[in-house]
């Protein structure tokens, strides 16, 4: 079918449902066409009139054109610029048309596919049809040679279009173009991983902070709980002791008052007079520390008041400085005091000052390390003033610097340094402040940039600040236990006594007393005197020296001392070969197990806390020296025995293990004297002399008989040898005097031993 149009001419085939449209350029006279102007004739000839003349064709010559050509891609343009080949992008690599693949970054996504049919007949009416897969499956069909795109995510596309020639022939095969469009850096595989362990993190991040705050309001709720554990055990603690500390004064005042009623009217013996003043003067001492302990509750309480007298402070802390002079010396601190007047007269409570500057001065070594640096320094301006206390030491960090004044707060113990001191209770610094302010002063504290801290004390000047009930006349008389030498007659005060002076009775044995404190001293040689020899010491230093130079059969000593602590004194004595055989006993008034422990640790034999039973006392003192005594009777008594059951110390232990073997080596050698024995051994004769008769009461010859004489009581029971043969065989030159001296041991001659051991065998066979 043929028909005409203002377009043209269409050529319509109703069984392929197909048109083709022609025009001008296809030869028409027009495009336009008159209305009711057509004529076909028989021969398949058509006319129409048009206003530019008649148009006329034989349908049966014009032939469809059959051919359908590949597309053929012919150029690539990105940001409207063409892409050739081995461009500086080297996007190309060859022209368009013979790629196969592109490869185009993330900012080169927006681009233009140029493409043609070589269709030169009629070519205005090619047409096109494509399509780019991954970003739209539907066709496009376009006479327009030119597709643009522009590609938001990146991926792997295929570009494919078809085109169609004049007649609207297809071709079925599309050319195709691979894209592959690179992602953005952020949008990346190794960007998105790192997203994935950002988030993983941040989430971890997220619970673990979580979980933190969980646990650290948890952690505050135990800390606040164990806080007010704390407080209300310490509470209790403390309600315990006042209530004790009540209970015990009134049996104390039934004691002191008909105590003194008898003093009062004693006609007895001067002997039991002193005692009784002993007595006196010890409750005194107990009923002021129940004092004190009750004193410490009101101060918590805020119920205690001053007794303040006019004093000069500089004397009164130079003897507290004075106080840790030697503890400064063994551990090498530069230990140093400094004031700008030598009297500053301040009134203040002597007692309760004190314990402030106690505490400081100790905690001052409690936390510098040996060889550091502790300085006290006073000096005052019109209305106040100023003691410091300065230390080299670790300082306070800031998080606890605000609240070391608080009511039991405790500094972490791994910032203390001296392991020695004792761990706190968290009440010293807070009882030091209340006192300071107590006294209408204010403490503070800093820390120095060099390290370390520096507590300063503050105490206004004058009395204006103080009530008249504050103020006493003058300071009290001190309950210090020095009271008690006043209850003792002068001539026997013995102070830095020689002891070459003294009468030994050598049927008695020698115990060296070591106590500074001087009435106690006088106390427990009163009570030991008539069974033992005493040589006294007043301080671990001096006793070294006589232990050394007396070797006493029992040393009792002290703990805390000036010069050498009783610890120290009996870690030297078991050190020293000289006297490591010695036992000693501990005598202290701290009563905790771990200041036991810690005497045992070093060597000692036995430990008395004060104040201790005299009968006890004795007693112990007595049973150590008999065991001691009943050690060495084993060794005559027993044919064998463990070197360590006869010694006191592991060095003993060694040298008597090595006596023995020296002794066992040579016993069939008749030449063996004490000068090989001492050669052999490594001491000398004296020394030879005082450890075989401090280990077994034996002289050095009795020993060397004794080994010999048991070895050969050992070889009589074995029946293999003759009498003769075992004389010559343990150092015996004459088989007579072995006799004589085996029965005189074993009351009975080597034959009579060697046969009751042999009919006792027969008797098991």
């Amino acid at each position: 079918m043929w028909i005409s149009t203002n377009q043209g001419i269409i050529k319509y085939n109703q069984s392929k449902k197909s048109i083709v449209i022609y025009d001008q350029k296809d030869g028409l006279a027009s495009n336009e066409f008159n209305d009711n102007s057509a004529l076909k004739l028989n021969s398949n000839q058509f006319y129409f009139g048009s206003p530019s003349g008649a148009t006329f064709f034989d349908a049966s010559k014009i032939s469809l054109n059959s051919y359908a050509p590949q597309v053929l891609i012919t150029d690539l343009k990105i940001k409207n610029e063409i892409i050739n080949a081995h461009d500086k992008d080297v996007i190309l690599e060859q022209s368009i048309g013979f790629t196969n693949t592109i490869t185009l970054d993330y900012d080169k996504a927006n681009f233009s596919i140029n493409f043609a049919i070589p269709n030169y007949i009629r070519s205005k009416n090619n047409q096109y049809s494509y399509r780019l897969v991954g970003l739209e499956n539907n066709w496009t069909t376009t006479k327009n040679s030119e597709a643009n795109f522009a590609i938001q995510n990146p991926g792997t596309y295929t570009f494919e279009v078809r085109g169609a020639n004049n007649d609207g022939v297809w071709n079925k095969n599309p050319t195709t173009l691979t894209v592959i469009v690179n992602p953005a850096p952020w949008r990346s595989i190794w960007a998105f991983l790192l997203y994935g362990i950002v988030i993983g993190l941040g989430l971890y991040g997220l619970i673990w902070i979580m979980k933190s705050k969980a646990r650290l309001k948890q952690k505050l709720e135990l800390e606040y709980l164990e806080t007010q554990r704390i407080e209300e055990n310490n509470k209790l603690k403390l309600d315990f002791f006042t209530n004790i500390s009540h209970e015990f004064r009134t049996p104390l005042t039934l004691i002191l008052g008909p105590l003194q009623q008898i003093l009062a009217d004693y006609n007895g013996t001067n002997e039991m007079y002193k005692k009784l003043l002993v007595i006196e003067g010890s409750a005194n001492h107990l009923l002021s520390l129940i004092n004190r302990l009750m004193d410490f509750r009101k101060l918590e309480n805020h119920q205690v008041s001053l007794e303040s007298a006019n004093g000069n402070i500089v004397k009164f802390t130079r003897e507290i400085y004075l106080s840790f002079i030697e503890y400064a010396k063994d551990g090498g601190y530069d230990y140093t005091f400094e004031t700008s007047d030598e009297e500053i007269l301040v009134y203040y409570d002597r007692y309760k000052l004190e314990r402030v500057f106690y505490n400081l001065i100790s905690n001052a070594f409690r936390y510098t390390p040996k060889g550091g640096s502790i300085n006290i320094k006073i000096n005052h301006d019109q209305q106040n003033l100023f003691i410091e206390v300065e230390d080299s030491g670790v300082g306070i960090s800031e998080e606890h610097i605000d609240k070391i004044f608080d009511l039991f707060f405790e500094v972490p113990t791994h910032n203390q340094v001296q392991k020695n001191y004792n761990k706190g209770t968290g009440i010293g610094l807070s009882i030091v402040k209340n006192i300071v302010e107590l006294h209408k002063g204010k403490i503070d504290v800093t820390n120095k940039t060099t390290g370390g801290v520096i507590f300063k004390v503050t105490l206004p000047l004058g009395r204006e600040h103080l009530l008249d009930s504050e103020i006493i006349p003058d300071f009290k008389i001190s309950d210090d236990i020095a009271q008690y030498s006043a209850q003792l007659e002068p001539s026997e005060i013995i102070e830095n006594e020689d002891i070459e002076d003294l009468i030994v009775n050598e049927e008695k044995q020698t115990i060296l007393l070591v106590e500074d404190h001087k009435v106690l001293r006088k106390f427990m040689k009163n009570l030991l005197k008539k069974d033992y020899n005493i040589i006294e010491a007043e301080n671990g230093k001096i006793a070294l020296e006589k232990a050394l130079k007396f070797v006493p059969n029992l040393i009792i000593s002290d703990v805390i001392m000036p010069e050498m602590v009783g610890t120290e004194l009996c870690s030297k004595i078991k050190e020293n070969i000289k006297t490591s055989h010695i036992p000693v006993i501990l005598l202290t008034s701290r009563s905790s197990l771990v200041y036991k422990f810690e005497g045992l640790e070093s060597g000692a034999d036995d430990y008395i806390s004060k104040p201790f039973n005299l009968m006890e006392f004795r007693l112990r003192v007595k049973n150590l020296l008999n065991t001691t005594e009943r050690l060495k009777i084993k060794f005559s008594s027993e044919d064998s025995f463990i070197p360590s059951e006869i010694t006191v110390s592991s060095l003993d232990e060694e040298l008597l293990k090595k006596a023995f073997k020296i002794v066992e080596e040579n016993i069939s050698n008749e030449q063996f004297d004490i000068p090989f024995f001492c050669s052999e051994l490594g001491v000398s004769r004296t020394m030879l002399f005082l450890k075989i008769k401090a280990w077994t009461n034996c002289t050095p010859n009795e020993f060397i008989h004794e080994i010999r004489l048991k070895r050969a009581a050992q070889l009589l029971e074995q029946n293999k040898l003759t009498v003769s043969e075992i004389s010559y065989k343990v150092g015996f030159n004459n088989p007579k005097y072995f006799s004589k001296c085996f029965q005189k041991k074993y009351g009975e001659t080597p034959s009579q031993y060697a046969d009751k051991f042999y009919k006792s065998s027969t008797i098991k066979l």
